[in-house]
């Protein structure tokens, strides 16, 4: 025992000394001394206002009088994701599995630039929960199981990202570990296995990474929500540990006014009328119920954060920023690569010689699949790059066109996006006919063509030519053009209430989804024919808070005289790539999984392969768990990536 005794001792000696020297210095900071001017400027009114988010700008509160503008926020944690254009980042996985904290603080230098070239101030990330529930819809975010990784990793994202002049917002704080319910639960958590599980990372976050803001978990721990939490937000967060940054509610998570106020939150997002704080607020501290002291407390927080993003002086931060350069492009490239883990590699199959190779069969559900730019992308972490390269074309780059063989094939094994290439309008050209309407019930603000239903819009708009708060329903027709024969199910899904039919005028109801009541999503089972156009509409009804709706469908097998072409191919094959595992309609915010199953369908392919040909290589793209069955031991090499 002599070792922890002899750390304490050492520990609150310094403590003792740096208090002491803290006063004997008996001069505040240029930065104390900026805010401080600032601070006695203000009404109480301008400092409520300060507190809660700006809505629809998607940021920070500004004070107009003072020419302090809004501080405007992203969603991340993979890099800015307002404007497209954007460096795509691995899932936070990978960031885990590449064990390489140098590697991550460049990747977070990089999302802060572009943060900065998009003139944005805050980026939502690093999310650092710990990896507890594989059922987690939010899985992939996250980096890791282990607390010190977990520390280790997230400290090295956000001094990357802040050494550019960005904020970073540590988030969940804390125990948000699934999406099902997750404005309501309780994570009930014992003071050892918060300390030592749940919490290092943020504590690493604020004492080491000296991050700027943190965003409240939508969740309770131990009977609290966690914006109303003094012991998490003041006395663990505040004091505990020494946090001179504001914390922020994820959107729309105040459940209280004064109760939040008293505990030690913030700032209240998104603002506007969804705001926890605002006029209550102001009535509350005039009342006498909430000290001035204490919204204080939180101006000096959030001001001394827009001194350090630079605001308060009028910078314009983007100069020197850049966005999506082949220098980001190649730090991303090694993340991916770094984030890979061989599983099993028999006979050493992998890696194949591009010299000695002569024809390569690629088959599987994920192989030419876009997972950023074909479709939702899991929910507020998408990215829109400028590009995507799948796995096939990945290959094709590698070894050349003509020793690569793709065999298209459907057999995900659950839901996938509609694509494109399966969709046209009324009038027979590619997409979706939307017509999106704002305060005017009866006549579109926007009319326009959708390549694929699959759209998170949370709070924000579904088109800049309306305003969030403006927006109210929206109208999808289509036909849907099957690429085989069978018996597909569609499932809608919906944050608010939608209603399918097959036909467009007076078709028949097929799918009603509805969150107020808990229908969502819904299922319809219809009969299609290759190449035969179905009609299909969707009335979308936006409710309070998010908005979003979403259509899939699950295909049939694969028919048996398309197996025996797939057969013929893979025997002349010198080595069979098959890419599976999941997607973002499987790994997404909003909703948790429902088991570990491997697709089964993708199971019989595996097998099926492997009894053709001995040169199988399963490479997995998934952002969270599975259950690897008995196919594994019938294929030489596996890599997750």
């Amino acid at each position: 025992m002599r070792i922890p005794a002899l750390f304490f001792t050492c520990f609150f000696i310094h403590i003792a000394c740096f208090g002491q020297s803290q006063s004997l210095m008996g001069s505040k900071s240029q930065e104390e001394l900026h805010v401080d001017k600032i601070l006695k400027q203000l009404t109480l009114q301008e400092k409520i206002g300060l507190c809660a988010g700006a809505f629809p700008e998607f940021g920070l509160s500004g004070i107009k009088r003072l020419n302090i503008p809004t501080v405007k926020c992203t969603d991340g944690p993979r890099g800015p994701n307002q404007n497209g254009n954007s460096t795509a980042f691995p899932c936070g996985l990978a960031f885990g599995a590449s064990w390489n904290p140098e590697l991550v603080e460049q990747a977070g230098k990089v999302m802060g630039n572009e943060t900065r070239a998009k003139k944005l101030n805050v980026l939502f990330g690093p999310a650092v929960n710990i990896l507890r529930d594989p059922l987690n819809g939010r899985f992939f975010e996250y980096y890791t199981e282990d607390p010190l990784l977990n520390s280790e990793i997230a400290v090295a994202n956000i001094k990357g990202i802040q050494s550019e002049g960005v904020a970073a917002c540590l988030k969940h704080y804390a125990c948000n570990n699934r999406e099902n319910n997750r404005n309501f639960y309780m994570s009930m958590v014992d003071e050892r296995t918060l300390n030592e599980i749940y919490l290092p990372a943020f504590k690493a976050g604020v004492q080491k990474g000296k991050v700027w803001t943190i965003m409240t978990s939508a969740n309770g721990v131990n009977g609290e929500f966690v914006s109303d939490s003094k012991k998490m937000l003041t006395e663990i967060l505040k004091n505990g540990w020494g946090y001179d940054g504001l914390v922020m509610t994820d959107f729309l998570q105040t459940r209280s006014t004064e109760k939040a106020a008293l505990a030690g939150l913030d700032v209240s997002m998104p603002g506007g009328s969804f705001c926890g704080f605002g006029g209550a607020l102001a009535d509350a501290v005039k009342a006498g119920r909430v000290p001035e002291s204490v919204i204080d407390d939180k101006v000096r927080r959030i001001l001394r954060i827009y001194d350090r993003l630079g605001v308060l002086d009028g910078k314009d931060m983007s100069i020197g920023a850049n966005q999506n350069t082949i220098e980001h492009q190649a730090i991303a490239q090694k993340v991916a690569e770094e984030g890979m883990v061989l599983l099993k590699n028999d006979r050493k199959l992998l890696p194949l010689n591009a010299n000695q190779i002569k024809n390569v069969v690629v088959i599987g559900p994920n192989a030419d699949k876009r997972f950023c730019l074909g479709g939702m992308g899991g929910g507020s972490s998408t990215i829109l790059p400028p590009y995507e390269i799948t796995a096939l074309q990945g290959l094709k780059n590698m070894l050349g066109n003509n020793k690569v063989s793709y065999i298209p094939s459907n057999e995900l094994g659950g839901f996938q996006s509609i694509p494109q290439s399966a969709v046209v309008g009324p009038d027979g050209t590619p997409g979706f006919k939307s017509s999106y309407f704002g305060t005017d019930q009866e006549h579109p603000a926007v009319n326009r063509k959708d390549s694929v239903l699959s759209f998170m819009w949370e709070m924000k708009s579904p088109d800049p030519r309306i305003k969030p708060q403006d927006f109210t329903h929206a109208h999808f027709e289509g036909k849907l053009i099957a690429p085989m024969d069978g018996r597909f199910t569609l499932r809608l899904t919906a944050d608010g209430v939608a209603k399918m039919y097959h036909g467009f005028n007076n078709g028949t109801q097929i799918a009603f989804a509805d969150r107020n009541q808990l229908l969502s999503p819904a299922f319809a089972s219809v009969e299609l024919k290759k190449g035969e156009p179905y009609e299909l509409s969707i009335d979308y009804i936006k409710q309070p808070g998010d908005a979003g709706v979403r259509l899939e469908w699950e295909l049939p097998q694969i028919s048996d005289d398309k197996w025996a072409k797939i057969t013929a191919a893979v025997k002349k094959a010198d080595a069979v790539i098959f890419v599976g595992g999941l997607d973002y309609t499987s790994d997404t915010e909003g909703r948790d999984r429902n088991d570990l199953v491997f697709p089964g369908s993708q199971e019989n392919l595996i097998n099926k392969l492997s009894a053709i040909n001995k040169n199988v290589v399963a490479v997995l793209i998934n952002g969270s768990p599975m259950e690897l069955g008995g196919w594994l031991k019938n294929v030489p090499a596996v890599l997750e990536a």
